[in-house]
Formats: structure tokens, C-alpha cells, sequence
């Protein structure tokens, strides 16, 4: 909020997450908490919520913030439920997700009786389902991901990779429709604008401090 603040430009993000194609606008367009329409996704109560929208004529990049969380978030049918297939009629009722799963994530259907792939998976598959929807057809689409390089269902633990690296693996194909870019705070933040104040706050409550003046 801060970085946005002092530099609108966004040199600084466009920077991290590179490289991605070049903004058409110099001052693009940024929303926090940007709440999807229900007809977007088809999603009814409850819509998707982008942490950090950005919308250029050129680019549409939505960013997931993480910080201390057990990894991406996982849908809320819970285990049990998941282990045997047995979806919520409003999860099973967003085509969106599911032909998100399967196209882009290569994830395979669900099937009653089956463990559900997308469980695991929701909010990865989500956020680039929105990406994919806000898009216009001039936009590149982009999901980025902004997370502690000590959290290890990130950073990685023992055989799993973490999840910067599991999404790499999964979308970086030549003819990926969406870019997936990632970048850790620690590593956003030597060139992230911030006044004194968010400074020490960062170095204080979080232990993150930049590596310039």
C-alpha cells in the first residue's frame, strides 16, 4: 500500500515480477481487495477476493500476498469430504474452476468415489481462473505470487518444492493462456518504495529490512 502510494507507477512491482510485458500506462490502474462480480466466476455467496489487482491496457495481473499461512488456501468442503469427491453443489456449480483444473492445471475430473484434485489446488486454480475472466482479449493475463522465503510450504520442505516452484512447473508452458510470476518479500523489498515509518515497520513487527538506504 505504501509502494503504491509513494511510486503509482508500479516500476517497482513490474521489476520484481518480471520480466512481464511492458505497461501501456504509465499510472496503472491498482485495486486492493478487489472483489470479483458474482457472474465473473459464477459465484454465489461468496465471490473471489484479489489481494492486489492491476489493470493495464496491456496487463492484468492479479497478486496473492502471503505471509505466515499453511500454504495456498484450500477449498472448504473439507478432508473428509474431499477424500471421497463429495463436492459442495455450490463448488461443483462454477464451470470456471473446474475447466480451469483441467486445462490449464492438467488436473483430471472429479469423479464420486475420488479423492477431489481441486481441493488441494483451489486457490491456485481460482486466482488464475480470475485472471483468465478480467482479461480482455489485448491483456496479457498474469497471476502473481508475493510470499516469505522462510515459510516452508513456499520455500519448500524436504521433497516438496514449495509452492512457487510447484506453480512454475505447472503454468509455464509456451502456450499457458495466464503468466505465473512469484517473488518473496524478501526479495521485493530492496526495491519497493517505503517511507521511514513503513520501514521500521516491516523491520520491526516482520523482520524484513531493506537492503538500501
Amino acid at each position: 500500500g505504501v509502494g503504491t502510494k509513494i511510486d503509482p507507477s508500479l516500476h517497482w512491482l513490474w521489476d520484481a515480477l518480471g520480466p512481464l510485458p511492458p505497461a501501456a500506462d504509465p499510472l496503472p490502474d491498482a485495486s486492493f481487495e478487489y472483489k470479483l462480480e458474482a457472474e465473473v466466476l459464477g459465484e454465489q455467496p461468496r465471490q473471489t477476493s484479489i489481494d492486489f489487482c492491476v489493470r493495464d491496457p496491456a496487463v492484468l495481473l492479479c497478486v496473492e500476498a502471503k505471509w505466515t499461512e499453511a500454504g495456498m488456501g484450500a477449498c472448504g468442503c473439507g478432508k473428509a469430504a474431499a477424500a471421497i469427491g463429495d463436492c459442495a453443489d455450490k463448488v461443483r456449480k462454477r464451470p470456471a474452476y473446474w475447466r480451469t483444473a483441467k486445462n490449464i492445471f492438467a488436473l483430471p475430473d472429479r469423479r464420486d468415489g475420488n479423492t477431489c484434485q481441486l481441493s488441494f489446488t483451489y486457490q491456485a486454480v481460482r486466482n488464475v481462473a480470475a485472471s483468465l475472466a478480467l482479461a480482455k482479449p489485448d491483456q496479457d493475463a498474469v497471476f502473481g505470487l508475493i510470499y516469505d522465503a522462510e515459510n516452508p510450504y513456499f520455500a519448500g520442505c524436504g521433497n516438496w518444492p514449495g509452492w512457487p516452484a510447484a506453480l512454475h512447473a505447472t503454468l509455464d508452458a509456451a502456450d499457458a493462456p495466464v503468466r505465473f510470476t512469484s517473488v518473496s518479500w524478501q526479495q521485493l523489498l530492496p526495491s519497493l518504495p517505503l517511507d521511514s515509518t513503513a520501514a521500521a515497520w516491516a523491520s520491526e513487527k516482520h523482520g524484513l529490512r531493506q537492503a538500501r538506504a
